[in-house]
């Protein structure tokens, strides 16, 4: 599946489109293009990227964030 992911490396959006990611997970997408393991809570100067998913016309997003 085809993720829509916005990067923020060191915390701050990367100001560029959303990334298109090929993954198996919203969360395999966000790490695939951060390059480091990461997890769904933090705060948000850990934020690394977010992830936009539609389901049935329905958008859902996941934050995840550096260990």
């Amino acid at each position: 599946m085809i993720y829509s992911v916005k990067f923020f490396p060191d915390g701050q959006w990367d100001g560029k489109p959303n990334h298109n990611v090929d993954a198996n997970s919203p969360k395999e997408a966000a790490e695939k293009l951060s390059g480091a393991a990461l997890r769904e809570q933090g705060s948000n100067d850990k934020i690394q990227a977010e992830v936009l998913v539609s389901i049935g016309g329905r958008m859902t997003k996941y934050t995840f964030f550096s260990e």
